[in-house]
């Protein structure tokens, strides 16, 4: 039998990670990896984020990947962001 070995990770050691279009999240200091969505998924998301965009009063739409710090030991991936203007 193979014995698994986890690690726990922070948010600054998964920055250091080489990028990758995998997606991939932080929880609770753990790396997690899922498998690429569906076609009729990333349809759905797509269509979101143009509505988004056509709505928002200011800022930035982005669609996944892009890494969303929450805080030392949780990265997510959320499939739509929207940054407000004069966010941090």
């Amino acid at each position: 039998m193979v014995e698994q070995t986890r690690s726990r990770m922070t948010a600054a050691e998964f920055f250091e990670l080489p990028e990758t279009n995998l997606p991939m999240a932080l929880i609770d200091g753990e790396m997690i990896m899922s498998p690429a969505p569906a076609p009729k998924h990333q349809s759905i998301v797509f269509q979101g984020g143009q509505t988004i965009d056509r709505l928002k009063p200011n800022g930035t739409v982005f669609l996944s990947p892009i890494d969303v710090a929450l805080d030392e030991e949780n990265v997510v991936q959320p499939d739509i962001v929207w940054v407000a203007e004069n966010s941090r």
